[in-house]
């Protein structure tokens, strides 16, 4: 897969310049929508935005209410933020939860690595179940069919590149639509859609197989 990769973004570069691709201005992403909303977090709130949002990592069991003198995280927006999935959903039904980076979570054995993570979450039975789990950035959401399509900025450091990969809502989890964009170090170049159906499949596996998705 990393030939591919390779032989791929040579090809890239060489026809970066035409019409196979068109550059991104910086902060943006490569999505090409006029709905898209930046999802970008820096994770320096006083508070949650939903009123229910606490309440929600409590039910998760994932991080210490009030102020821990352990390393595991506290429940806070420092640590934390929720998204909804949809507006035809209630939030404490379906969620997208994005935890900060390097972190350690009640009953897991080492803290996250040091990346952020994104864990998607449907009420089931009563029960909140993890549909989707990302290793990377939520980086912008736009409207899509179902509810709230995802962009997400994924590296594989194996070749030093940073995808920027469209996932859409089916009403309980988030399916890999296409890679929208990449960066190797020269900023976000978009994909025209002749080029997506080429090499969003081999991409999507090589993510796979980098653990960039659980």
């Amino acid at each position: 897969m990393k030939n591919f990769l390779y032989i791929f973004l040579i090809v890239f570069s060489i026809t970066a310049c035409k019409s196979d691709v068109d550059p991104v201005e910086s902060g943006e992403t490569a999505l090409d929508t006029e709905v898209i909303e930046d999802r970008t977090t820096q994770f320096n709130d006083d508070s949650f935005e939903g009123d229910g949002d606490q309440q929600l990592l409590a039910e998760l069991n994932i991080c210490e209410l009030t102020d821990s003198l352990e390393a595991i995280a506290d429940c806070s927006p420092e640590n934390f933020k929720i998204i909804p999935v949809s507006d035809a959903i209630p939030v404490k039904d379906a969620f997208i939860l994005q935890a900060k980076a390097g972190i350690a979570l009640k009953g897991a054995n080492r803290p996250l690595p040091p990346v952020r993570h994104i864990f998607v979450y449907v009420r089931e039975n009563g029960s909140l179940v993890q549909t989707n789990g990302f290793r990377g950035d939520l980086i912008a959401t736009s409207k899509g069919e179902k509810g709230n399509d995802i962009v997400l900025a994924l590296y594989l450091k194996e070749d030093e590149t940073l995808f920027h990969c469209l996932y859409t809502w089916d009403g309980e989890r988030y399916s890999f639509e296409s890679v929208e964009g990449l960066d190797w170090g020269e900023g976000v170049k978009t994909l025209k859609d002749d080029m997506k159906d080429s090499v969003s499949n081999d991409i999507y596996n090589s993510i796979m197989n980098s653990n960039l998705i659980f």
